[in-house]
């Protein structure tokens, strides 16, 4: 009874027809292979980061971290010009 039901069942056959996993990916080699291009440009990218970390601590990018936050928050005293019409 068990094994009929199993048969009419969606997710039995969906399973039954579908090849293995192993199967279906790439070949081990290429697999394998990807890492000796992957790593490198890993390690350039990081470089490439830390360059630009130190590029900007030596430009002076983080020098002043409290000027910019108030500066939004005060308030200008002098009047806008005017422009002539009324």
């Amino acid at each position: 009874m068990l094994e009929r039901f199993s048969k009419h069942c969606w997710s039995a056959s969906r399973s039954a027809n579908r090849p293995n996993r192993a199967s279906r990916s790439a070949p081990t080699g290429i697999r394998v292979n990807i890492l000796y291009l992957l790593i490198p440009l890993a390690l350039l990218i990081l470089g490439g980061a830390v360059w630009a970390f130190f590029w900007a601590v030596g430009s002076g990018q983080f020098d002043d971290m409290d000027t910019p936050a108030v500066r939004v928050i005060m308030d200008d005293d002098k009047r806008p010009p005017d422009d002539g019409a009324e």
